[in-house]
């Protein structure tokens, strides 16, 4: 398979396994997040955003050869992209009351599971197909699912799971999990960079996937950062729910 339809299949699988994983964790939530649960949510998406979607780039872009200086500017504008998201979400904390100051953060092992998971590979295929061809693709979903959760009723193959978990406990859950000024931040500042960051990844992958051992490395890191991407927000929402309780 050459590279660039190799590239597009595992960009369509990592969309078809968000879709399903995305609607049966974060359906868990039934009412729209008050205030401490979405902080906790805002401060943990602050440190990953920078911990995760700033470190990542920065170490692929080092490990890319010099030749490949097009990609590198790619990579660069999705550096500083996910330092803004980053400081979206701290700016979130601060409105709602909380603490949005990064370096005082205290990350959960479920948000380590989810840095380390990403950022210890050591080839550029492995790294933009563990970060932009499957992390971004779910965090995508995740962030079009809390700004508008009735794109959940689209989907058939999870049509049983959401028939009973639509039967919201908070009428106003069902127009968004969050906020109205989260949400638009997300919308207008976070997720239309998510999506050009899923192209950058695909585009890397179209040029240094193209060999046979090349695609079962990057199949393989791709079933690796599924298994992370339930263990962290697993995590995650166990701890937002706890503040709803």
């Amino acid at each position: 398979m050459d590279g660039r339809t190799f590239a597009i299949d595992l960009v369509r699988r990592s969309h078809e396994w968000a879709e399903r994983y995305v609607a049966q964790e974060y359906g868990r939530i039934r009412a729209r997040l008050r205030a401490r649960g979405l902080i906790e949510y805002c401060r943990s998406l602050m440190w990953r955003e920078y911990m995760v979607g700033v470190h990542v780039p920065a170490k692929t872009l080092v490990l890319l050869p010099d030749d490949a200086q097009d990609l590198k500017l790619l990579l660069t504008r999705q550096l500083l992209e996910e330092w803004k998201h980053s400081q979206v979400f701290a700016e979130r904390v601060r409105a709602l009351g909380g603490d949005g100051d990064l370096a005082r953060y205290a990350p959960t092992p479920g948000d380590w599971e989810l840095y380390y998971g990403t950022y210890n590979w050591s080839h550029p295929v492995e790294l933009v197909v563990s970060l932009q061809c499957t992390g971004e693709v779910m965090i995508t979903e995740m962030f079009k699912t809390l700004v508008d959760p009735k794109r959940l009723l689209v989907d058939e193959r999870t049509a049983a799971v959401i028939r009973e978990q639509i039967l919201a406990d908070d009428a106003q859950a069902l127009d968004s999990l969050v906020d109205p000024e989260t949400a638009r931040r997300l919308e207008e500042d976070v997720i239309p960079d998510e999506g050009q960051h899923i192209r950058y990844g695909r585009v890397i992958l179209e040029r240094y996937a193209a060999s046979a051992e090349a695609q079962q490395m990057a199949l393989h890191v791709q079933q690796r950062k599924m298994a992370a991407l339930q263990v962290s927000h697993g995590d995650l929402v166990d701890r937002v729910l706890a503040y709803e309780a």
